[in-house]
Formats: C-alpha cells, structure tokens, sequence
C-alpha cells in the first residue's frame, strides 16, 4: 500500500508534536532514496529539522539535519513504549538535542554546525547521490 502524500504543514505539524513529545519516530523517508531513517525529533524550524539518528544496532548516532520539503513519509512510534526506546535506555543512551543549531537557513546550519562540531559531512542525494562531502574542524 502506497504511504498517503503529506503536506508541509501537516508534516511540520508531526514533526513538532514528536520534538514536544520525546517519541521515536521511525520511517523518516526521504524522496531521493529508498531506506529511511529512525531517531529523535531534536529541533524544528520552517523548512528544516534535526533527527537523532537511530541506527539498527540500537545506538545513537550523530544528528542529520533534513529538509522538510524532501520528506515524504513520517511515522511516530508509540510514545515511550517501544522494544528500541527500553533498548536505548537500558543501554543508557539518551536523545540529546544539538547545542544551538540555528535552523533557518542551509547556510546557517553548515555554519553553526561546523563552530560545534568536529566532523560535519553534506549528502547531496539529488545532486551527486553516491558522493558525499566532509569537513573537519581546526580546533
């Protein structure tokens, strides 16, 4: 069965209910590949969002930043309540939220993220699929 087309406001509105709610949310699709994504709504703005990416062995791993508009499929989980959420907690992993993101532009984020963080790498899907670029922080 095909996923229902959403909408930019029905899709910020998921997502901010997420980010308010703490839950995992599972199935983060984006239209330029076929897997999805897992993790933790960490922070919403207007046209982009960060997910605390969740990988298969349980772990979390670094935060993605999405552009809603590339989005076409989100589904939360149950709040608080899943195997993979007791997992991450028995495993004493936590949802963290980036320290101060600035999520209105695409050239906001890159600059704020590459003064906190150590390593940042850009996938550009639509553009070069199978390429992706990095940058490493000089302090």
């Amino acid at each position: 069965m095909a996923a229902k087309r959403l909408d930019k406001t029905t899709k910020v509105r998921m997502l901010r209910k997420a980010l308010s709610d703490g839950r995992l949310v599972k199935r983060v699709r984006r239209k330029c590949d076929e897997c999805s994504l897992d993790g933790f709504v960490v922070g919403v703005g207007e046209d982009w969002f960060v997910l605390h990416q969740m990988e298969n062995a349980m772990l979390l791993n670094g935060f993605c930043a999405l552009r809603i508009r590339d989005v076409n499929q989100l589904e939360p989980r149950a709040p608080n309540r899943t195997f993979l959420e007791r997992s991450l907690r028995m495993r004493g992993c936590r949802k963290q939220k980036p320290h101060r993101i600035d999520l209105r532009s695409t050239r906001s984020i890159i600059e704020t993220v590459q003064a906190r963080y150590p390593v940042v790498t850009i996938h550009r899907e639509f553009i070069k699929p199978d390429v992706c670029q990095m940058s490493m922080s000089r302090s």
